[in-house]
């Protein structure tokens, strides 16, 4: 599996429930991998946002090593936290292992920075707004990206 596998999932999952782009272009430097429109009930309503899908195969076998999860950019961090203190939403999406022993967790954009290889497996469970043991349903990952700003 790969970022490109998770965003495979990712349409399976939401399905018609969302209007969302991946943007594989490298035009845009730190530009987030998704955005995403979706029509959530009152009183929030519409919601748009952007998702950096990460990508691990498994966490690190001992409990101190620091998580290090690769392709992070300096401009990506930047795009992920100025729009997230601007209030929009910004996540990252990381999804470890494989099959049923996926797991699934989000992040507000503005901790882009806690994620680049200075938490253990346990700090990052601790910093995560929403951890899922297997694929989230369609609406409890909708409620977590319209919901969580």
């Amino acid at each position: 599996m790969n970022e490109a596998a998770v965003w495979e999932s990712l349409k399976r999952l939401m399905g018609d429930a969302w209007d969302a782009t991946r943007h594989e272009d490298v035009s845009g430097c730190g530009i987030p991998d998704v955005s995403f429109g979706i029509q959530y009930p009152a009183p929030i309503g519409p919601v748009n946002g952007w998702l950096e899908l990460k990508y691990l195969p498994a966490w690190p076998k001992r409990p101190t090593t620091k998580v290090r999860i690769r392709h992070w950019t300096h401009e990506q961090r930047l795009f992920l936290s100025r729009r997230w203190c601007a209030g929009r939403r910004t996540w990252v999406l990381l999804v470890v292992g494989v099959g049923r022993n996926q797991e699934w967790l989000l992040f507000p954009g503005w901790q882009y920075g806690h994620l680049k290889g200075t938490k253990t497996q346990e700090e990052i469970y601790g910093i995560a707004r929403k951890v899922w043991l297997g694929q989230p349903t369609m609406d409890a990952f909708a409620d977590a990206i319209c919901q969580g700003n």
